[in-house]
């Protein structure tokens, strides 16, 4: 519900003191999951939660993947980086999880994203008997459902070192934040380059969000921004 409350604080403590109990939690589409912690194994569906759980030093804890992800191949970042997730168990599409998969692949919690419907996340849940979660995040560091808040919501479930994980990485955000900040403050939106980011593409035309923090966070002026979604820009 966004509101820490005692519960909330008694959970976090025991997590923190090593009692390892279950944790009852909102995830990102609202729905209320129910996990046993620490999670010591973890089977992302798309890239999103697959990237987190490797920014938080867990990579040895996916033990299997969505065919998207796979399919990508070395045209993934995180795969190049870990290229033995490519070898792992598929467990298939965000719109179509296998069910039999899941279950030979055993993990302690499923991750996805708003790829796959709540229907059929619970459905998915129901009939394996294992935990599904939505995780992602947006392109802030500090605002809801950003990097910082989504880390360390994922690092309470992975258990102390990914906590700490976590943490580390926030401080070293901030530091390079607020260095970035206070140079481009110095500077003047007529001085700012305009950027364009090639983010995907459909065939020959490459799109191109309208919001995307960081290109204002690193002193640019997004040139899509305030345009509409379908705007074609030459």
């Amino acid at each position: 519900d966004g509101i820490v409350n005692e519960d909330d604080i008694s959970r976090i403590e025991s997590i923190i003191a090593g009692d390892h109990p279950k944790l009852i939690f909102e995830d990102q589409l609202g729905v209320t999951v129910t996990v046993d912690t620490p999670v010591h194994s973890v089977a992302p569906l798309m890239f999103s939660p697959l990237q987190l759980v490797t920014q938080l030093g867990a990579v040895d804890k996916v033990v299997a993947m969505g065919n998207t992800v796979q399919s990508m191949g070395n045209k993934s970042f995180v795969i190049m980086e870990h290229p033995d997730l490519i070898d792992l168990p598929k467990i298939g599409t965000t719109a179509d999880p296998s069910t039999e998969a899941i279950i030979q692949a055993k993990p302690d919690l499923i991750l996805g994203t708003s790829h796959t419907s709540t229907e059929i996340s619970q459905l998915v849940s129901q009939n394996t008997g294992i935990p599904f979660a939505y995780f992602d995040c947006d392109e802030s560091f500090d605002g809801e459902n950003g990097a910082y808040e989504v880390w360390r919501k994922l690092g309470l479930l992975l258990g102390d070192a990914e906590r700490n994980r976590a943490e580390e990485l926030i401080q070293f955000c901030d530091e390079k934040t607020n260095m970035i900040g206070n140079k481009i403050s110095l500077v003047t939106d007529e001085e700012k380059p305009r950027v364009y980011i090639a983010a995907s593409a459909k065939g020959d035309i490459s799109i191109t969000p309208k919001n995307y923090e960081p290109i204002h966070n690193a002193g640019g002026n997004n040139v899509a921004k305030g345009m509409s979604a379908n705007t074609i820009l030459d």
